[in-house]
């Protein structure tokens, strides 16, 4: 199947999808499926993913390809590979009969063999009896030894199996062991949970963490995680309410490794979520983390009310500790050694590695290094410096494309100084860092130094994922070659923000200083990060960049028109609105020197949104008009239908109901030949508002299911909140609603709250009270009612919402007429009915005078 434009292709056709089937690296994907379609084996389209509303990139075999394949399997099922039981015996068995005699596929065959082609068989067995659990490992280190910890895998048995507790804390300094003990646990729960692990950096963001927990869990048939990641940038709050959902009733073990390394906020905050929920909800499912240090993502008052497990690590006894180094003949003094070291067991694997042992050697871990270095090979401290420049973990292949063998590397990973992960990730270990610091910062040159980043630079470029360009902007930066970097964080900065890498490209950018940057480069960093900022909703923090820039261009040049319109637009989020205009006036006017079509209409546009936003709808007709003249011009569907919604939205406000239905319904016309559903959904909500408005409510219903339905397919958190709400909202304002009727909205209003509860977002707070004390006031509960409409109220004044403040007011008059309050009646009656004199409602002027007229 080879078609551009098929809409429903399979998830495992994807990059990240063939990642996943085949367990190669993700990173490792796309050369060599350049490879491979430079060969004419594969060929490359652009398809929709089930789910996805966007196009991604998806790969199927060509008739070459497929030919290829098939004689490569059947070469595959004649070779021969060499069984070893569980004594240490070997025989040879052709591939087909082992896959048919142990009843395993193909795959899993194949992520079994060693590097000789040997596979074990109690591993293989283990593997197939175990396929109905699902192991997420990717980022688990190759363990090479383990010794002792008998009484505190004893205690982490009591805490799972007597106690309980479904949060374990694992401490300790660095090397003492933690990862170690934690892949010993997962080996001895393998049968009981589907198992998760993650080792955190200090690149890590809130999306890298979430996009292999997403994996984990769609493994699971849970897939709302990966749906909304493939639809959303992540938003904490909405990605808290999808995770309390998914991680219920999965019986699973979640391993978050190396904590002390965490660098964002949203993953400390996405931790200290996961402990509420595991403690309190979260039912046969266990969390255990590892920290060198102590968080503070729990107090004391959960270990002491035993709803989390602590555990710190020692040294290793002397018996483990003794099987570490017995085999180094040149090591007798095992006391001396066991005092110095306290049993730790990388200083006692390094000491396993050394000759002599200097008597009073206090820095054991120091000496031992050091002791070991003096003897590499030239390659082998080529490949450590190598490794030890690289800001990410590399991949073997990496290694060999660089010159370094495989040989080369296996006798670092013998040495400690590097582990490898199941995938063959590459990484040096976290406490060797300190010493190569200060060891390479005197012995290597700068000119070295440059190369090295250069080279690494380079590799990264080729392959353009989003975390490899952000790799290459990192290595062009520390090799000096700073334009080099600017220019590709400029050329791929869509590239990175669309799919969700803002933070890492964030943390890339801090680290370039201001002093040694062009000013002219510098105002790109500026607005890059802004960009960034504004991407993940840090507003404040994107204005104030935006602003830098602005300064920078004042009395020498003339501002980039889309810097001014994106000002405008987060002074308008602000509700800052005299600001907001001034910045768009401005743009108006640089992009009317440049006659630049589109840019007059956005600012058009935005001008237009802004006079509704205060409240001057004549103004913002007009200029509504002067930007559906411009758009005309060109061919910006997305502009056109966002302009006929603002014009349904104005013409609603006046009441002019056949004006704002027929606009509304030619905006989702538009918009729906985008393909952007999250812009559709909006539409429907906007629809939906209009019926409303107008007082068509099973009209309105009928839209906001539509918008609930959309909202759902694609996971749109907030959209589907408001969903419920507008449901529930249209049902209490209809005539002759039936008890059944009452009952499905509130049920709908508490399905929204218990979604929104941990959003933080005014508005959304705003609609749910503002429905339930609709609904409320319809079933004549006057106080909860009025209850409901206060708060309602607090939170639409602050967010100066002119659409649904004169509607409560309106209701608050007729609670307060049925309970014969007529001078409060009078009261919210004439609040409401200044607002809708100002926007000349003439419907919903005389409705207010008709309720005046009889409050007597």
């Amino acid at each position: 199947m080879s078609n551009s434009h098929q809409y429903n292709v399979s998830y495992y056709a994807t990059q990240r999808g063939i990642a996943e089937s085949t367990g190669i690296p993700l990173t490792n994907i796309p050369r060599t499926l350049k490879m491979l379609i430079k060969k004419g084996f594969v060929e490359q389209s652009m398809g929709y993913t089930k789910d996805a509303i966007r196009r991604r990139k998806v790969y199927f075999l060509t008739e070459i390809g497929k030919k290829m394949a098939q004689n490569l399997y059947h070469e595959l099922l004649e070779q021969e590979i060499t069984i070893i039981n569980k004594h240490g015996k070997s025989e040879l068995h052709p591939f087909n009969e082992v896959a048919k005699l142990y009843n395993v596929d193909v795959i899993k065959i194949l992520r079994n063999l060693d590097l000789q082609g040997n596979i074990m068989l109690e591993e293989l067995v283990q593997n197939n009896n175990e396929a109905n659990k699902v192991y997420f490992l990717n980022y688990t280190p190759e363990e090479n030894f383990f010794f002792g910890r008998k009484e505190e895998l004893e205690k982490i048995r009591r805490f799972i199996e007597h106690e309980h507790k479904k949060v374990i804390a694992v401490y300790g300094i660095a090397g003492i062991g933690k990862t170690s003990l934690i892949l010993k646990i997962m080996q001895n729960y393998r049968k009981n949970y589907n198992i998760f692990y993650y080792r955190l950096h200090e690149w890590d963001s809130l999306r890298s963490v979430l996009t292999s927990l997403s994996d984990f869990l769609s493994r699971l048939g849970k897939k709302s995680l990966r749906k909304y990641l493939n639809n959303n940038r992540p938003c904490l709050d909405e990605v808290q309410a999808i995770l309390r959902k998914e991680l219920m009733n999965v019986n699973s073990l979640l391993v978050i490794d190396e904590v002390q390394n965490i660098a964002s906020d949203e993953i400390v905050d996405l931790l200290k979520y996961l402990i509420i929920i595991f403690c309190a909800e979260i039912e046969n499912s266990i969390l255990i983390f590892a920290s060198r240090k102590r968080v503070n993502f729990y107090s004391m008052k959960h270990t002491l009310k035993r709803s989390i497990g602590e555990i710190v690590l020692n040294g290793l006894d002397r018996e483990s500790s003794n099987k570490i180094i017995e085999k180094n003949i040149n090591i007798r003094n095992f006391e001396e050694i066991y005092n110095i070291t306290q049993g730790h067991p990388l200083a006692l694997r390094f000491i396993s590695n050394c000759n002599t042992l200097k008597k009073g050697e206090k820095n054991i871990l120091n000496y031992a290094f050091n002791e070991i270095y003096d003897n590499l090979s030239p390659k082998e401290k080529e490949l450590l410096f190598f490794l030890y420049t690289c800001r990410y973990p590399v991949t073997t292949q990496m290694l060999l494309d660089n010159n370094f063998s495989y040989e080369t590397f296996q006798r670092l990973y013998n040495k400690s100084f590097c582990f490898k992960t199941v995938l063959g990730n590459v990484q040096l270990h976290y406490i060797l860092r300190s010493f190569l610091h200060k060891l390479f910062s005197h012995s290597i040159s700068e000119n070295t130094q440059i190369v090295t980043n250069i080279k690494i630079a380079e590799y990264y470029r080729k392959n353009k994922t989003p975390l490899n360009i952000i790799a290459a902007i990192y290595h062009y930066f520390h090799a000096k070659e700073h334009e080099q970097a600017i220019k590709l964080a400029i050329q791929y900065e869509d590239l990175i923000i669309e799919n969700g890498y803002s933070q890492e490209l964030i943390d890339i950018l801090e680290t370039f200083e201001k002093d040694i940057i062009l000013k002219e480069d510098w105002k790109s960093i500026l607005q890059l990060k802004g960009n960034a900022y504004n991407a993940i909703g840090k507003i404040n923090y994107a204005l104030n960049l935006y602003l830098q820039v602005l300064e920078l261009c004042k009395n020498t040049e003339k501002p980039e028109i889309e810097l001014l319109l994106e000002i405008g637009k987060l002074y308008l989020k602000k509700n800052a609105f005299d600001i907001a205009l001034d910045k768009y006036i401005e743009c108006l006017r640089n992009a009317k020197e440049s006659d630049n079509k589109e840019n007059i209409a956005y600012s058009y546009y935005y001008i237009g949104k802004t006079y509704w936003k205060k409240g001057n709808l004549k103004k913002s007709i007009r200029c509504l008009k002067k930007a559906l003249r411009f758009s005309n011009q060109t061919n910006n569907l997305h502009l056109k239908g966002k302009i006929y919604m603002d014009f349904a939205m104005v013409y609603s406000l006046r009441a002019m109901w056949q004006q704002a239905i027929n606009s509304s319904l030619l905006s989702l016309e538009l918009l729906e030949r985008t393909g952007n559903y999250y812009e559709i959904s909006k539409a429907y909500n906007n629809i939906g508002v209009i019926y409303s408005s107008r007082g068509d409510y099973e009209k309105a219903i009928y839209y906001y299911e539509k918008q609930l339905r959309c909202a759902e397919k694609y996971d749109f958190i907030r959209t589907k909140v408001y969903a419920f709400c507008n449901i529930a909202w249209a049902i209490a304002n209809k005539n002759n609603v039936s008890k059944q009727e009452l009952e499905k909205a509130i049920g709908l209003c508490s399905q929204a709250f218990d979604i929104s509860r941990h959003l933080k977002d005014d508005r959304i707070t705003a609609g749910l009270y503002t429905a339930y004390g609709c609904l409320f006031a319809k079933m004549q509960k006057w106080a909860k009612a009025i209850h409901y409409f206060n708060h309602a109220i607090n939170y639409l004044e602050k967010e100066k919402d002119i659409l649904l403040l004169p509607r409560i007011f309106f209701w608050f008059g007729k609670i307060y007429k049925e309970k014969g309050d007529i001078a409060n009646a009078k009261k919210y009656f004439n609040r409401a009915y200044k607002y809708y004199k100002r926007r000349k409602n003439r419907i919903r002027i005389k409705e207010i005078e008709v309720e005046l007229e009889t409050c007597v």
